[in-house]
């Protein structure tokens, strides 16, 4: 039975797929990738690929992509995680004070807070049909008070001794690998194939055997744990832990996304090279700015104008009207 419901939900997508003709705006975030890249490349003075800058532009892409990989499945179900900045910052404050007795404990401290928190979002969601945008928004407000009630003073400081890790051999070295796992789930699994099918309809997801609640809960989990690895390396790379950490990330991680070409309604239409395209157009965004003298509350402007073309742009209002 099983298997039958396994078939019939893979022969819906492929009918699905069918139905998709080539669209004009597929090719579109490769021509927005190219353009981003000159533009700053020019403006710069030919600084953004240079020796010196390299390790400054892998730095802002970084923490992008492994936050977009771990939020896709999210997405592709056609929902939203805007806690994913309080998770960097509750993560990061937790595994600074972790830290302090042990150094060994940071990664493992964050990771699990990320996922922790993935996995209260994703049972209030699936369980109660809260919708996603207003648990994870709450979330994200408790989480803000938490972390400042948890470093007291506004800041934690980190042994500069886990600074060895925050190197551009290493970062790239996760970022693949992230990249290689994330993937292989979203493109060749069940667990992506199922994210999608509940993106394109929910119900007959639900009908043709997939574990609605199941596969929810895994797509917050995945979420959380992505935010907890970036909770980690954004202390690691600053030394230290404080309210502001991991502010504006899911800012960045949504544009991404969504910039890349992903339909904010999800579906089986979604492919995993969005977040390669977007994280690399945000993280050239960001480098760029920078580069070009503007100042942060600027670059926060131009971020939120990102976010509203790029919603604009990729809601699907043919086939949904609300945010699951």
């Amino acid at each position: 039975m099983a298997s039958e419901m396994g078939t019939e939900l893979s022969a819906t997508l492929l009918k699905r797929r069918k139905t998709i003709a080539f669209q004009p705006h597929q090719v579109i975030p490769f021509v927005g990738m190219v353009v981003v890249i000159l533009f700053f490349e020019i403006v710069s003075g030919g600084k953004i690929f240079s020796a010196i800058n390299a390790p400054v532009l892998l730095d802002e892409i970084f923490s992008i992509a492994i936050g977009a990989t771990g939020v896709l499945f999210l997405m592709s179900q056609g929902s939203l995680d805007f806690s994913l900045g309080a998770i960097v910052g509750f993560a990061g404050a937790l595994a600074a004070i972790a830290s302090k007795t042990n150094l060994g404990l940071a990664l493992p401290v964050a990771v699990l807070t990320g996922i922790s928190i993935g996995a209260i979002n994703g049972w209030i969601h699936a369980r109660f049909r809260v919708q996603s945008f207003i648990t994870t928004l709450a979330m994200s407000f408790i989480l803000q008070g938490l972390t400042t009630v948890v470093l007291g003073s506004g800041s934690v400081g980190v042994s500069f001794k886990l600074s060895v890790i925050d190197v551009a051999p290493v970062k790239l070295a996760v970022l693949l690998t992230i990249f290689a796992v994330g993937f292989y789930l979203f493109e060749y699994t069940r667990f992506g194939k199922e994210s999608k099918a509940i993106g394109s309809q929910e119900e007959a997801a639900r009908q043709s055997g997939v574990n609605v609640f199941r596969v929810k809960i895994m797509a917050f989990l995945a979420s959380g744990f992505a935010c907890g690895l970036v909770g980690f390396f954004s202390i690691v790379h600053s030394c230290t832990a404080s309210y502001d950490t991991g502010s504006g990330f899911q800012i960045d991680v949504l544009n991404a996304v969504l910039i890349g070409g992903l339909s904010l309604t999800g579906g089986c239409n979604s492919k995993f090279r969005t977040v390669v395209i977007g994280s690399i157009i945000m993280g050239v965004i960001a480098n760029g700015m920078t580069l070009w003298g503007i100042d942060a509350m600027t670059q926060q402007l131009v971020k939120g104008f990102i976010f509203i073309v790029a919603v604009a742009i990729s809601f699907d209002r043919k086939n949904a009207t609300v945010i699951k």
